[in-house]
């Protein structure tokens, strides 16, 4: 059977999936080891030992395993990053955090990814800004294994420490970054069956789905630099509680930045006068 006519019968096999024919395409494609859209156009002849392992995945799929997970691999900012189940999927909208982020980081100065799971905002950023001196931090130690592999994967120089958000963090930086976990208890019934199956440590926060803000704000302030600035990622209608958050611990919200959907997704906010912990 040709790339075509297994795809299109994989397609009817994860019927009910979102993009069915995309991950159809895609997973066959990752299993004859080969760029999609060329196995596509030359309806490349696939062996029957491929199709039999194809059969295999397609029913990983079908069961909810993400695409990411099954392939090993996602794009962000532009660059490919290893995934597995110990870490959240970085998705597109995370890529306007990053952006932010890039807009008022200064030269040469210190970063701190917090909660950096598969490194990908970290790595992004030194890959882009090789002039900053980056840190990155995760509670978990099976997060910092993918983190670092995708680190030396991309050549990029960064110090990855294990840390209950700031519990082994020394010295004050002039940025940090986070995406932290920010659903709230009660929602987690209504993701789907693929996002279940990402860590729920790096989802869950909490009845409000506010803890780690605050211990953001709270904690971040005492390891920032005068004027130092947090950038972190928003969850749907949570801008106006986070900015609340940051207001109380002494910074000023200078912008919220809205992703391609129109939703306030990333804020970027400056600490205007060190305060006592």
């Amino acid at each position: 059977m040709n790339f075509r006519a297994l795809s299109k019968l994989g397609a009817q096999e994860i019927q009910g999936i979102e993009n069915a024919q995309y991950d159809a395409q895609k997973l066959l494609a990752h299993v004859i080891g080969s760029d999609m859209l060329l196995a596509k156009a030359a309806d490349t002849p696939i062996a029957e030992e491929q199709e039999a392992l194809y059969l295999k995945i397609l029913l990983r799929r079908k069961n909810g395993e993400p695409l990411q997970y099954i392939i090993g691999e996602t794009a962000f900012m532009g660059l490919m990053f290893c995934v597995d189940s110990r870490v959240l999927i970085p998705r597109f909208d995370t890529e306007t955090v990053v952006s932010a982020c890039l807009e008022i980081v200064k030269p040469s100065t210190t970063l701190l990814d917090m909660c950096t799971g598969s490194g990908a905002i970290a790595i992004s950023i030194k890959h882009l800004r090789s002039d900053l001196k980056v840190t990155a931090a995760d509670i978990s130690t099976g997060a910092l294994s993918v983190a670092r592999y995708n680190a030396e994967r991309h050549n990029a120089n960064i110090a990855f420490l294990k840390s209950d958000m700031f519990e082994n963090i020394n010295g004050s930086f002039d940025t940090i970054i986070c995406n932290p976990p920010y659903i709230k208890e009660a929602d987690m019934q209504l993701l789907s069956k693929e996002v279940k199956q990402e860590p729920v440590s790096a989802l869950v926060a909490g009845e409000d789905g506010l803890i780690f803000y605050r211990r953001l704000f709270n904690e971040g302030k005492n390891h920032l630099k005068q004027n130092g600035y947090i950038v972190c990622e928003l969850g749907f209608d949570q801008d106006k509680d986070v900015a609340k958050i940051a207001y109380n611990n002494g910074f000023s919200v200078l912008d919220i930045k809205k992703d391609l959907n129109n939703i306030p997704r990333a804020l970027i906010a400056q600490l205007k006068e060190k305060t006592l912990a």
